[in-house]
């Protein structure tokens, strides 16, 4: 048996993650290094004492969308909630693999 998809279903591939970013925090103008110890992008903002919502931290609400200034993220697996490029659900992302520091609007 396999499985095929739904007509209409977008498939993207998946970025990268990184080893290692720069991340900077736009609003609360703090800045630092992320690395795959800090965990998710929440995670990291969280131990800087940024305050964000979210709810689930499963990629399936949408609670912690948080907008992309620059850069890119990436997820372990495609969540659930569907977002734009320019979008990330920082409760499952990390930084993905790019040439530039992963600015977001927090």
């Amino acid at each position: 048996m396999t499985r095929t998809l739904d007509v209409g279903v977008e498939v993207k591939p998946m970025r990268p993650a990184a080893t290692e970013a720069v991340v900077q925090f736009v609003k609360s103008q703090q800045n630092t290094t992320w690395k795959p110890e800090n965990g998710t992008l929440l995670e990291l903002a969280e131990a800087y004492g940024i305050e964000t919502e979210s709810n689930y931290r499963g990629g399936t609400c949408g609670t912690c969308r948080t907008k992309i200034v620059e850069g890119a993220v990436s997820y372990s697996s495609e969540p659930a909630f569907r977002v734009g490029e320019d979008d990330a659900l920082i409760c499952c992302a990390v930084p993905g693999k790019s040439e530039q520091a992963l600015k977001l609007d927090l």
